[in-house]
């Protein structure tokens, strides 16, 4: 522990000062060995400085002094004590900021043995140590190869081990490991005071599951197929409340081996294909009943839910069969089927009693069919016809929502212009009596 005291600003002078001391450091190494070529060297860093002054400034210590010792350490192949990470971080140790108190310097002993005895009992751990591992259920490791015993030994020094959780894995004289369980333990070996800890993480082995069902069609409302599994034995079933729906999905599998104390409960999904199921359903009669001379389009006509019309624009033209769709729900697991509808539909005749037109006109007056006015609701078919005897003629009767064509009888009476009393002669005026028999024009309905 040599150079705190030079580190003082009267003595730390000249751009060549760490190189003096490096050499006078290694000097001093090389006499001690020129006088005892076994002599064990150790090499301790200066403590801690907490002073701030510019005589004796702490944080050279910490910068300068101390890296300049560990490397003295490794050019001259000697042991290391590292005093000063001992002493930092407790300036209440420290009361002049300097020298330790009496804790302190107990302190510092201890540090100087655990060193000396690491050193010279040679427990060192090798480069290819693992101090943390992790081995499965049954596997076997060992901390022997991992630690080295130096040449030289005080009192007959041996390296001992024990497991912190011996259930989990066992630990004999030599440092070999088995596991015997799954869980966590430490691997403590010790040479005195001294101590090397091994965490230690045991697995239980992962099985190795390849599941597969039955190669088949699956249709939604289909139960879970029988899942099965090579590799490890054990159980492996779908998880619960799952159902097929249509589709291509994954369910989940679960997998429980019968050693369950050295393998893992493991899960995993696998892909199934679902077809759409075909619904069962009843085909709908439509019934209606319309009046004679009404159109009606399917759109027209309800049907239960979950039917639709193919094209609802189609005109029914009578009794039969028109083309729908059937579809149980949104949810995609139904197919929409094709079906045929059969319409029922009653035409209910349209009863009209015709009107009786009767009319007195002049002689050489030509009267038309549009002269001749008929009760409200008829209507004739061609109102330029000339009217030139007595007989029937075509009109139409409409009650709103039908239509019928009708035959109504027109008795005309032609007068001389000698027999008229109110007329001038070639008046195209007409004095007509309109005659409606059975108190006028009246519609009845009756089925055909």
């Amino acid at each position: 522990m040599l150079g705190t005291n030079d580190i003082k600003s009267s003595y730390w002078t000249g751009d060549d000062v760490e190189e003096r001391y490096m050499a006078a450091y290694a000097e001093m190494i090389a006499s001690y060995r020129e006088a005892n070529p076994d002599v064990e060297i150790f090499v301790m860093t200066s403590p801690y400085l907490y002073t701030t002054v510019e005589a004796m400034p702490g944080d050279r210590v910490a910068e300068v002094l101390v890296p300049l010792q560990r490397e003295v350490a490794i050019q001259n192949d000697c042991h290391l004590i590292d005093i000063f990470t001992a002493t930092s971080g407790m300036p209440e140790r420290f009361p002049d900021l300097i020298h330790p108190d009496a804790i302190g310097y107990k302190l510092l002993a201890q540090t100087v043995y655990e060193g000396a005895v690491a050193a010279l009992n040679g427990m060192q751990l090798n480069s290819d140590a693992e101090l943390e591992q992790e081995i499965l259920i049954g596997e076997q490791t060992s901390m022997e190869s991992y630690l080295t015993l130096g040449d030289r030994l005080l009192t007959g020094a041996e390296i001992f081990y024990r497991s912190e959780n011996p259930e989990v894995a066992a630990v004999d004289a030599s440092g070999n490991v088995v596991s015997l369980s799954a869980g966590q333990t430490q691997i403590i070996a010790y040479v005195g005071d001294l101590t090397k800890t091994f965490s230690l993480t045991v697995s239980k082995y992962t099985p190795e599951i390849i599941p597969s069902i039955p190669d088949k069609t699956y249709v939604y409302g289909n139960d879970m197929p029988l899942i099965s599994s090579t590799g490890t034995q054990g159980i492996i079933s779908f998880a619960e409340g799952q159902t097929l729906i249509a589709g291509e999905h994954e369910y989940q599998w679960v997998f429980t081996p019968f050693e369950s104390d050295w393998y893992e409960t493991i899960t995993g999904t696998i892909t199934i294909r679902v077809e759409a199921a075909i619904p069962s359903f009843e085909t709908p009669v439509v019934q209606k009943t319309i009046a004679e001379g009404s159109s009606l389009k399917l759109s027209d006509l309800q049907l239960p839910e979950g039917f639709a019309w193919v094209n609802g624009d189609q005109a029914v033209t009578g009794s039969g069969y028109y083309d729908a769709t059937y579809t149980k729900d949104s949810s995609g697991n139904y197919k929409v089927v094709q079906t045929r509808v059969y319409v029922h539909l009653t035409v209910e005749e349209l009863e009209v009693e015709a009107p009786f037109v009767q009319i007195t006109v002049e002689e050489g007056i030509v009267v038309k069919l549009s002269d001749l006015e008929l009760p409200e609701g008829f209507a004739w078919t061609d109102g330029d016809t000339v009217v030139e005897k007595n007989g029937y003629y075509d009109a139409v009767y409409t009650n709103g929502t039908a239509s019928k064509t009708v035959r109504v009888y027109v008795d005309i009476t032609r007068e001389s212009i000698d027999n008229c009393t109110t007329t001038s002669a070639k008046s195209l005026d007409l004095s007509i009596l309109l005659l409606l028999l059975a108190g006028g024009a009246f519609a009845l309905m009756k089925k055909s």
